[in-house]
């Protein structure tokens, strides 16, 4: 399997456990609160992404990348709906370990930030995650 079809599979995985813990809208890719119809949802992007080989293999890659969970809301009380949004969000995250995720080594959240009620009766909401895999290259 190629490097980038693996990265894509562990996004896939990532967002089909979130659509069925959260059991909301999850795109794989960024949209603007404008394009959003269903609340909550939750878009997943790739910030950067790095390759290195490890285990003094040739045939073992090892991967980071840093993924931005932007969630929306809808709500009266748009604090106490991103709070609990963010709060599923990382619970999920959690729940995705080695033994679930075989491809992943590791999920480290950076960050978790919502907009304090701006945009109410709105809300966007923002977790950080640096993700650690492992990718195993078939020798040419």
């Amino acid at each position: 399997m190629a490097y980038g079809a693996d990265k894509r599979n562990i996004i896939a995985g990532i967002a089909a456990t979130l659509r069925s813990s959260i059991n909301c809208p999850v795109f794989e890719h960024f949209k603007y609160l404008d394009d959003i119809n269903d609340f909550p949802s939750i878009c997943l992007h790739i910030e950067t992404d790095y390759k290195s080989h490890v285990e003094s293999s040739p045939n073992v890659v090892g991967g980071d990348f840093n993924m931005i969970i932007r969630g929306y809301v809808h709500r009266e009380d748009t604090v106490a709906a991103q709070d609990e949004l963010i709060q599923k969000i990382e619970e999920a995250l959690n729940a995705l370990t080695p033994a679930t995720a075989v491809q992943i080594d590791d999920i480290h959240i950076n960050s978790l930030e919502h907009d304090e009620g701006l945009f109410e009766p709105y809300g966007t909401l923002t977790v950080n995650v640096d993700i650690a895999y492992r990718h195993t290259e078939l020798a040419e």
